[in-house]
């Protein structure tokens, strides 16, 4: 199976997707292939993004990690990437939804029995009963027996009988879980969509979106350049800009901290005012 995840976006865009857990706020680490928490060992969306296709058409597409084994329905949250690489902190979400995964491939709407089929279908009397799981798939149960296999398929007493009425009532609950998974309103799909962004950092509450403080010291722990990260650029940029200076004049300038406590930067100067070499502290 492949094209499972489908992001809209537009055109001439690079775009990635991120895989989470049905259950807890955990992502798809798809070197290790286990989900684990964003940011374990300092692992960021480069190291979780499954990059996806420009299909044309404002369309996007990827495949779901066959190596996800167990069945659910996995959110979906996709980025567009601001550069060649997925960084954390300059990305923006596009989208979200979610894949019905049964464990090897996609449960798609179309690959629930059909009509016919069902209406071919009888059962006996009070002995069976009907029963769905979550993946609003039929089941026939058989009651006289201690077998627990909810799902039949390795029950022998599981056999299908004749008897009339029960292939309409078969009937009525496939075409509702056909109308389920073909008529998603636009409040579920922003309930999902909302369900899939609360599970990645930010926080959300109706149409507003915050970041947590977790998020926050995330993205200041972001790598700029070398070995500056964002925080250590933004107290080299306040240091310059609003602090108090020395050695003007002189060939030594110097850059206090905000709290005057320290030189941020020492700066040797040559005869026609150019740094010819630097110092900072960023501690």
């Amino acid at each position: 199976m492949s094209g499972e995840l489908k992001t809209p976006y537009k055109s001439g865009f690079n775009t990635y997707d991120l895989i989470w857990h049905p259950t807890d706020p955990t992502v798809w680490y798809p070197t290790g292939q286990v989900f684990e928490t964003h940011g374990t060992s300092g692992r960021t969306n480069v190291d979780y993004a499954i990059l996806l296709t420009d299909e044309g058409g404002d369309q996007h597409v990827g495949d779901f990690d066959v190596n996800i084994t167990v069945e659910g329905t996995y959110p979906i949250v996709g980025f567009v990437r601001d550069g060649s690489d997925p960084p954390d902190g300059d990305d923006d979400i596009i989208g979200g939804g979610a894949v019905d995964w049964n464990g090897t491939q996609e449960i798609k709407s179309e690959d629930l029995p059909t009509t016919a089929e069902m209406e071919a279908r009888t059962l006996p009397s009070a002995d069976y009963v009907v029963v769905t799981d979550t993946l609003a798939r039929v089941t026939l149960v058989d009651t006289t027996t201690t077998n627990t296999d909810m799902r039949g398929t390795d029950s022998a007493n599981t056999v299908v009988p004749d008897i009339a009425g029960t292939a309409a009532a078969l009937h009525a609950v496939t075409d509702a879980a056909i109308a389920a998974l073909n008529n998603l309103s636009q409040a579920e799909a922003k309930a999902a969509c909302d369900a899939a962004f609360a599970t990645y950092s930010p926080s959300v509450a109706g149409d507003n979106m915050g970041v947590t403080s977790a998020g926050v010291a995330a993205i200041l722990a972001g790598v700029v350049e070398g070995s500056y990260t964002l925080q250590d650029a933004q107290r080299i940029l306040l240091s310059v800009l609003s602090g108090i200076s020395t050695g003007g004049g002189t060939t030594n300038l110097r850059f206090r901290d905000m709290a005057d406590t320290k030189n941020r930067i020492s700066a040797t100067m040559d005869a026609n005012d150019n740094r010819t070499s630097v110092t900072r502290d960023v501690t």
